[in-house]
């Protein structure tokens, strides 16, 4: 083979290589272009998808808001820097005195008053205390009441208290006497004229003449033989009890059967 031919080959098989390469060239080229460019819409917006620019929003704003018409309304709005916090609703029971509380303590209320539960002062209760020495001896005397509130009944006419102690009792005031037997219920006072006092181991008769009840003047007590409680008040601190079992000889002694 002559250097002519060689050299044709040698050029022949060099430009088929280099044809090779330019096809896998464009083919590797299509494929990374085609599997990494973005979506048409996002091509084509490009940098303009940016939002542009707002101040940022500080102190007072308008708000606007369209009305009917399509106009708009500017309101003013709260100072977004200047919101109150609601103040927390006050405990009653925590030693604070807050606000709408009267007291959180008995140390808040004056001398006579105490802290009740729902953080108000109010009266002390009145504490009660038996008279010692001083007792309701016996009844009497008894009268059949024929008509006491739609009852007829046993009452007392007369009773006798009884000084055991050794100082004088002495009560300036009216005197409460008040009578419970089963479901009957009756309560009278003495006059103004009426001064209590038993002298130290005497006794001392109470009439119904000496009660400020005159259309009634006795203590009703009952209409059956019962126990009965007899309970006399010296104003709000001081009392004395007489428990008694009604008998049917009382009610016979008056004929009140």
């Amino acid at each position: 083979m002559d250097r002519d031919k060689v050299i044709a080959i040698v050029l022949v098989v060099g430009f088929a290589f280099l044809i090779i390469a330019l096809f896998g060239v464009a083919a590797i080229t299509g494929y990374v272009l085609f599997f990494t460019s973005p979506e048409p819409a996002q091509a084509a917006s490009g940098a303009n998808d940016q939002p542009a620019w707002k101040p940022p929003v500080t102190g007072n704003v308008g708000i606007q808001s369209a009305n009917a018409d399509g106009q708009t309304d500017e309101s003013q709005s709260d100072d977004l820097g200047n919101e109150e916090e609601e103040e927390p609703a006050p405990v009653c029971g925590n030693s604070i005195k807050e606000s709408g509380e009267a007291c959180d303590a008995n140390s808040d209320c004056s001398s006579t008053q105490v802290c009740n539960n729902s953080c108000q002062c109010v009266d002390k209760p009145v504490e009660r205390a038996k008279v010692e020495g001083l007792q309701i001896e016996k009844i009497v005397s008894y009268w059949c009441a024929p008509d006491f509130n739609g009852k007829k009944g046993l009452a007392a006419k007369i009773l006798r208290f009884k000084n055991t102690g050794t100082a004088d009792f002495t009560y300036n005031g009216e005197v409460q006497i008040s009578a419970e037997t089963g479901d009957t219920r009756d309560s009278v006072v003495t006059n103004s004229a009426f001064r209590f006092t038993v002298k130290a181991g005497k006794t001392l008769d109470i009439y119904g003449t000496n009660l400020a009840r005159s259309s009634a003047p006795f203590i009703f007590l009952g209409a059956t033989p019962t126990k009965t409680k007899l309970t006399v008040d010296f104003g709000p601190t001081k009392y004395i009890e007489y428990e008694y079992t009604l008998r049917a000889n009382d009610f016979a002694s008056v004929g009140c059967l």
